[in-house]
């Protein structure tokens, strides 16, 4: 075990869900964030291609709605109408980014609400933010956006309010924030570095390097591990099988295990209440039960 007590975990896939599956509902096409309401189970996934967001009843893929990302609409950014990331607030509603400084909030039904931004309060609207990802505690509301721009982390209330922040090194691309410790993963795409932070100092703990590139993380606390997405770069978005989820330990950022391979572009990823990890990759949204000894 590479000098670590951390056991490696198995995966078994239960169902998966999404384009090319007798699902009603719309086809997936490219799946980015994912996130899990822990009181209702459904799932919700944001799709950058269709610029979509759709929820799903449970893990075993029934289709309860979607919504449309309300950005700039008819603006020739593309980057703007695409919903990079999305999170369940401690009420019930849904959060979602799009490299812009807003976060935008949605009723649990879909319907656009308000919005938020992450400037500080010497920082002006011209400011240059990427809000890629956001992660949220819904047993105490706290909520968290990762900047690419400004290599930004900020903290947030269940009122929306800024309440702290701190810099990182790294290029924010996916967030995992695991609460019995007070640490928050911070994965990096470009550099495929990985950093565990203190929440209340901004500390970095670790950081460490992933096999292949570094998309979505998860915290799963019962093996004291942190699950990461990975797939090359350079992989061409038409290669078969360029992704796999790897399992690190979260004190030493030893590797641990490939706990699954042969995926196509797996990004977001996230745990529900049943001990099952819910991962979006490309056109599908893939469900495995976790086994830990």
């Amino acid at each position: 075990m590479n000098g670590t007590t951390t056991k490696e975990v198995g995966l078994h896939k239960v169902s998966e869900f999404g384009r090319g599956n007798r699902v009603t509902g719309p086809n997936l096409i490219g799946a980015r964030g994912v996130t899990v309401n822990h009181s209702t189970n459904s799932i919700a996934v944001t799709d950058i291609f269709t610029d979509q967001i759709l929820v799903y009843r449970n893990s075993n893929g029934v289709y309860r709605h979607q919504f449309e990302f309300l950005s700039a609409k008819g603006t020739k950014d593309k980057h703007l109408r695409q919903p990079m990331d999305i999170a369940v607030a401690s009420s019930g509603r849904h959060l979602v980014v799009n490299n812009s400084p807003y976060v935008r909030i949605y009723s649990p039904t879909g319907q656009f609400e308000s919005r938020f931004n992450t400037l500080m309060p010497s920082e002006s609207f011209d400011t240059h933010v990427r809000l890629q990802c956001i992660s949220a505690n819904v047993d105490n509301g706290m909520i968290f956006l990762g900047d690419h721009e400004r290599r930004l982390i900020t903290i947030h209330d269940s009122h929306y309010d800024l309440i702290g922040n701190f810099i990182t090194d790294n290029q924010p691309t996916f967030l995992s924030n695991d609460f019995q410790k007070n640490h928050i993963a911070i994965s990096d795409d470009t550099s495929g570095l990985i950093a565990i932070h203190d929440i209340e100092t901004g500390q970095k703990i670790i950081e460490f390097r992933s096999q292949s590139g570094s998309r979505g993380v998860a915290f799963h606390q019962l093996s004291g591990s942190l699950f990461v997405a990975n797939g090359s770069r350079s992989s061409s978005v038409y290669d078969d099988h360029p992704g796999s989820i790897d399992q690190y330990c979260c004190r030493s950022g030893v590797h641990i295990a490939r706990i699954v391979q042969n995926l196509h572009r797996p990004y977001g990823l996230a745990l529900t209440n049943g001990n099952k990890l819910v991962v979006g990759d490309k056109d599908i949204v893939r469900v495995f039960d976790i086994e830990y000894p």
